[in-house]
């Protein structure tokens, strides 16, 4: 007869078969019964390991820290806390840097880190596969450009972009001193690409390299805080810079450092602005073309008085200005109207003399009774000779 066994990757042929009663050689009967015995062993036996498995398994958890016995729902939920805190400790160190602020961290202080995701996929192997399948942790990149241009950070930058999937993206870049211009050119190419995505953008490289992102970011329909920090390599050509923004429908937060160009720009949903070397006409300009906004800071407003009509805001709750005299306030609240003004704080850094002739506290006043505002906060800081804390606190307390 023709048959054909195969045992152990070994083919059998059996030359001659006597055929018993059942069709099948008693040979052939007996490899049969062994086949199914081997088969049922072999059931019996992965029973076996998969119960010691989940004995070994089980000792483990009991045996291990509870950190290692939390569910990977829960896990997540503390890492993105987590690289939330670090991200943001990161910068801020970062700006204090900058700004060269004293270092108060205690003695044997770590800095934070800027690649969290990476730092806790390294702990072990659990961690990696949770670190690596959480898009959530790689949406906030922290970008310090290199000298030269470096393909391993663009590739590195890329895949971690790659890795957010389709989240929303919070990107900070930093450059180093002298840093070369096709370097900054290359990421900002790939931070370009990602501009529908975008929600939140921090620049810190110099102003014509940040006007170059600037300018292709047209498409960033979703950007809601936008942090400009120009570096400055030269101190007249910066001086001598201004930026101009984009159209960014959804920009809720505004920070720029810098000499701007507003040119009319439309702010419809800004809320909040913190904005440096100002003019006048610049202050004009946010006020008119943010409806909405509730809160800003101007600092190191430049006494350049140019003529404004009067301006209602309805929606102001809390104003901050810094400014070299006094004058300059009191050209500014004489044409502003502020009905919804909850908190106002001046501060004066020089003690020049004034050159309008109305008394500040007169136009305070006028101000007041004009805004018909419930001040809850008043507050003059400075070195001023021309007014004095208290006579704010009067003349705000006359109008209630």
């Amino acid at each position: 007869m023709a048959l054909e066994y195969v045992f152990k990757l070994q083919e059998f042929h059996p030359n001659a078969c006597k055929i018993g009663e059942n069709g099948i050689c008693g040979f052939c009967s007996k490899i049969s019964l062994l086949n199914t015995d081997i088969q049922r062993l072999q059931r019996a036996l992965k029973i076996l390991v998969d119960e010691r498995r989940s004995l070994l398994d089980g000792y483990a958890n009991q045996m291990h820290s509870a950190i290692y016995r939390i569910p990977p729902e829960l896990l997540i939920r503390i890492f993105t806390l987590y690289a939330e805190d670090e991200h943001d400790s990161y910068l801020k160190a970062e700006y204090n840097s900058q700004a060269n602020k004293p270092n108060l961290y205690p003695k044997g202080y770590t800095r934070p880190s800027r690649a969290t995701s990476l730092t806790l996929s390294a702990v072990c192997k659990r961690w990696r596969e949770v670190s690596f399948a959480t898009p959530m942790l790689w949406t906030a990149p922290v970008v310090t450009i290199k000298p030269r241009p470096s393909r391993i950070q663009d590739e590195l930058l890329t895949e971690w972009l790659d890795r957010s999937c389709n989240l929303p993206l919070d990107v900070s870049v930093f450059c180093l001193y002298k840093t070369d211009t096709s370097a900054i050119n290359l990421i900002g190419r790939i931070i370009v690409q990602q501009a529908p995505r975008l929600a939140r953008l921090d620049l810190n490289l110099p102003p014509n390299r940040c006007q170059d992102i600037l300018n292709r970011l047209e498409g960033a329909q979703g950007l809601e805080e936008l942090r400009l920090h120009p570096v400055e390599t030269s101190e007249e050509y910066c001086r001598n810079r201004t930026l101009s923004l984009p159209v960014l429908p959804a920009l809720r937060t505004l920070w720029i450092n810098h000499a701007v160009n507003f040119n009319k720009t439309e702010f419809p949903a800004l809320v909040t602005c913190d904005l440096g070397r100002l003019d006048m006409k610049d202050i004009v300009e946010i006020l008119v073309h943010a409806p909405n906004l509730e809160q800003c800071a101007f600092s190191n407003v430049r006494c350049i008085h140019d003529q404004a009509s009067p301006l209602r805001h309805a929606h102001l709750r809390k104003l901050d200005i810094s400014s070299p005299t006094v004058d300059f306030m009191t050209v500014l609240l004489g044409i502003l109207t502020l009905p919804s003004l909850q908190s106002i704080k001046f501060s004066v850094f020089n003690s020049q003399e004034r050159s309008t002739t109305e008394p500040f506290e007169n136009v305070f006043a006028s101000f007041l009774y004009r805004s018909q505002c419930l001040l809850q906060e008043v507050e003059l800081s400075g070195n001023s000779k021309d007014l004095s804390q208290e006579t704010l606190m009067r003349r705000s307390a006359g109008q209630k």
